[in-house]
């Protein structure tokens, strides 16, 4: 992503299991655990920023059938640009 000035993202996941609607979750991405790859480059107030990122763990303990509708929700900042943004589950 790059931007100019201050930026606030929020992943806002919706869980539902088995069609019924269970829990929201609000994730901040910048706000990680674990970091993979990182660059961030700030010259003069403009940022270029990139990285992979663990932010939560989530456990699932009932065997059913579980959905996530989700959104980026971003401050509104007209020079904000974002590439790629992803939300990755992964069964440990």
């Amino acid at each position: 992503m790059k931007y100019t000035g201050e930026v606030t993202l929020t992943f806002k996941l919706t869980m539902f299991k088995n069609s019924k609607r269970i829990a929201t979750i609000d994730i901040d991405p910048t706000d990680k655990y674990i970091t993979i790859g990182e660059i961030q480059k700030s010259i003069n107030g403009k940022t270029d920023w990139s990285f992979l990122g663990k932010n939560t763990s989530l456990t699932i303990d009932d065997d059913a059938t579980y959905t996530f509708k989700g959104i980026l929700i971003a401050t509104n900042n007209p020079t904000l640009q974002i590439n790629q943004a992803e939300v990755v589950f992964k069964r440990s």
